[in-house]
């Protein structure tokens, strides 16, 4: 595992501790899925860019789901997705956490016509890669002052009833009778 992080731009401290370094603001775009396994014999995927230099945003998250249990497929499944996400907020020059709802239609319009051959995307492909970044969101949320708010969640202030509740007098209902 050490050989890997030195080859893609990991660092290790003086207490061996094995760290990322971030590509924010300086990578270029294309990124890629790189599949690794360390010494024991697991498998990781990691986003990196053209000089190998590791997204750490993306490692962080998906650390935290091969911790969870996730298959290796989940894990490439994922990587893949952000790896289209992160690319186009390259392209828009945003960090992650600059984005709002308002910008996720620009996502959808890049990910119908720049992912893939362009073909047109299924609803469930669609649905696939917010399904993605939008755990990607709930796991920096959770782990609080990352994100403001998630762009593809919408909070409902409005407490909803089965029922209307309508206070009703005694006295109102004898004298309608």
């Amino acid at each position: 595992m050490k050989k890997f992080f030195r080859k893609y731009g990991g660092i290790e401290t003086k207490t061996g501790k094995l760290m990322y370094l971030s590509i924010r603001g300086d990578s270029k775009v294309p990124l890629k899925v790189e599949k690794t396994k360390s010494d024991n014999g697991v498998e990781y995927f990691v986003v990196v860019d053209e000089d190998y230099k590791i997204i750490e945003e993306v490692v962080l998250f998906l650390n935290w789901l091969e911790k969870k249990g996730m298959s290796v497929g989940t894990l490439e499944t994922y990587s893949n997705d952000l790896k289209e996400f992160f690319s186009w907020l390259e392209i828009k020059e945003m960090k992650f956490y600059e984005v709002r709802k308002r910008d996720m239609l620009s996502w959808l319009d890049y990910l119908e016509n720049n992912v893939g051959k362009g073909k047109p995307k299924s609803a469930r492909t669609k649905n696939r890669y917010l399904s993605t970044i939008a755990s990607f969101y709930r796991f920096y949320e959770g782990l609080g002052g990352w994100i403001e708010s998630n762009p593809l969640t919408v909070k409902d202030n409005v407490k909803h009833n089965h029922y209307l509740n309508h206070p009703i007098s005694r006295q109102f209902i004898d004298s309608s009778s």
